[in-house]
């Protein structure tokens, strides 16, 4: 059964979906891999500045439309990366009992390299992806506030913005997803 991985943000139509496809692409066969929005755009599909983005990396999603997250998929995931603090507070609010499994995706990439440098986590021998990222994601909730690594945990909403602000995003969110692939393979 592979690991089922959610991404969460506001309107399901520029983050969640760009984390969920360049996840797919760095954890190919190894994830069941959605999005949702907090308040989505329902049935809108991916903006078109994170598609042309995305089209940058190779990547080109099949047909999306957003839509409002729900408790059922919040509680049927085990690992769930929302875009901001707030999001996630938002997520918990709605289902309490995810906390030891939701984090914002910076949040979750700064605790993956920390549990990696920690060295108090083994790997089992010649573990996969799946099960190294499923220990990862047994640990996280300890490693959470331990961190030095400073910054926000938050990817800003590009939507409506800048073309900068949409690289901007899509930056930490592909530098947030290459820390955890990174993590995860060491």
């Amino acid at each position: 059964m592979s690991l089922r991985v959610l991404t969460i943000c506001t309107g399901n139509i520029c983050r969640s979906p760009a984390a969920a496809a360049l996840l797919g692409a760095s954890f190919p066969g190894t994830l069941e891999i959605s999005s949702a929005g907090i308040r989505a755009v329902e049935g809108a599909d991916i903006d078109p500045q994170i598609r042309e983005l995305l089209a940058g990396q190779e990547l080109f999603p099949a047909l999306h439309r957003a839509h409002t997250v729900t408790v059922s998929e919040l509680s049927g995931a085990d690992l769930i990366l929302t875009m901001t603090a707030g999001q996630r507070g938002m997520v918990l609010e709605l289902v309490p009992r995810a906390l030891h499994r939701t984090f914002t995706l910076k949040e979750f990439a700064r605790i993956s390299a920390d549990i990696v440098t920690d060295h108090t986590v083994a790997w089992a021998p010649r573990a996969d992806e799946e099960s190294r990222l499923t220990r990862m994601i047994e640990c996280a909730s300890r490693f959470r506030g331990r961190s030095s690594r400073q910054g926000s945990d938050d990817v800003d909403d590009p939507y409506l913005g800048t073309p900068k602000d949409y690289a901007q995003a899509f930056h930490e969110i592909r530098e947030a997803i290459e820390t955890i692939h990174a993590a995860v393979r060491s």
